[in-house]
């Protein structure tokens, strides 16, 4: 039906029922709620024969993309990378022209 998953996601008993309670709890991040659900979805179940990630991705208003990468950090990482959200690299700062470079005001000689 669709194309062999890279990252194949397999759940133990405990992993879905954790991922069952967050779902059905509710009281929790949007976020972690939706990729709980999509990690039910990818686990590699009978159940789940016949979702491809771009069934799931439509079924979680989400794009194939993310599916793809919250399988891949289950897989690399584990399950709470996959529930929480990709940790963005630290941005380095911009460096200003010179050391202790300031703006500095101006008053022209011989006026007031």
């Amino acid at each position: 039906m669709g194309a062999k998953r890279k990252y194949v996601v397999t759940l133990s008993e405990e992993e879905r029922f954790y991922l069952n309670k967050i779902v059905q709890k509710g009281k929790v991040s949007g976020f972690r709620i939706r990729h709980a659900q999509i990690l039910l979805k990818l686990d590699e179940i009978p159940e789940n024969k016949g979702w491809t990630q771009k069934m799931i991705a439509q079924a979680y208003s989400t794009n194939e993309f993310s599916v793809i990468h919250i399988g891949r950090r289950f897989v690399e990482e584990g399950l709470e990378s996959a529930l929480s959200r990709k940790q963005s690299k630290p941005q380095s700062r911009r460096r200003s022209r010179g050391k202790g470079h300031s703006a500095c005001l101006y008053k022209s000689p011989g006026r007031s």
